[in-house]
């Protein structure tokens, strides 16, 4: 089939990934994008490119990349494995995140999502102050398949 395209979700593109009304909100999303872009544009006409990198950019990249760090703490180690798609079932991937201890004032500003990841995938629903307690019956009831990496971070 043809490819597909984040950005604009018709022709030539495939709309696969879009059925129904997503391929409107694609386009207001793109939208979104374009003003953004827009008015950085504007701001660094006005204000010097220079000044938008200190007070856009050198902070969008910081925020980047700390939630890749995070997000990658919580989906990757050497126990868990890269599953096909015969092999894979929700909550088989559910149970492939990994808990991990954070240092209290990081734990505390993410809502513990590090340390009770695993019950978000198995349940995004459990409000962040539930998920401790939601955490330890996960970890009770599925010994063998909750993974905690002890090593803090």
């Amino acid at each position: 089939g043809a490819p597909s395209n984040h950005f604009w979700p018709s022709r030539p593109f495939s709309r696969t990934l879009w059925p129904g009304q997503w391929a409107g909100r694609v386009l207001q999303s793109s939208a979104g994008v374009v003003a953004v872009l827009a008015l950085l544009g504007v701001w660094a006409a006005r204000g010097g490119a220079s000044t938008v990198m200190a007070l856009y950019g050198g902070p969008l990249l910081v925020v980047n990349m700390w939630l890749i760090v995070y997000t990658w703490l919580q989906h990757t180690d050497v126990d868990v494995p890269h599953l096909g798609a015969d092999s894979f079932t929700y909550m088989r991937g559910a149970f492939l995140t990994i808990d991990r201890p954070y240092p209290a004032l990081v734990d505390w500003l993410h809502h513990r999502i590090g340390t009770t990841h695993v019950a978000h995938h198995i349940d995004c629903t459990i409000p962040h102050y539930n998920a401790r307690e939601a955490t330890r019956a996960i970890a009770k009831a599925f010994p063998q398949q909750y993974l905690f990496e002890p090593t803090l971070i």
